[in-house]
């Protein structure tokens, strides 16, 4: 599959195996449970027995989900950040709307008792 989108066969080749062994340490080492604080004796035994290559792919995967974790929590909070900001807004659209209901009833009282 990787040589359908890279032409030249040692790139492929070479992409090919470096994504075989990210799938492989994203099994092995269990980032995901790492990053929830859950992890077993046999992940601790792994990582304290992987070479240093792999110890930079931990730290590489740990670096990547913390960055999408991030990145999640960033447009969350631009999007609640936006949210209050519209409802305050249409919080002040209310008021002034009631607020001139209120003094449109009072003109036409006023204008009732002219009348009379």
């Amino acid at each position: 599959m990787v040589s359908q989108y890279i032409q030249h066969r040692m790139i492929a080749k070479d992409f090919a195996g470096y994504l075989a062994l990210y799938y492989k340490y994203r099994t092995d080492y269990k980032v995901e449970d790492i990053l929830k604080g859950k992890w077993d004796p046999i992940t601790l035994g792994k990582i304290r027995t992987a070479s240093l290559d792999e110890h930079l792919s931990i730290v590489s995967l740990l670096n990547g989900k913390l960055s999408e974790l991030f990145t999640e929590c960033y447009l969350t909070d631009a999007y609640l950040t936006k949210l209050y900001d519209y409802m305050v807004y249409f919080r002040e659209k209310i008021r002034t709307a009631s607020q001139q209901k209120i003094s449109w009833k009072k003109q036409r009282r006023i204008l009732k008792r002219k009348k009379e």
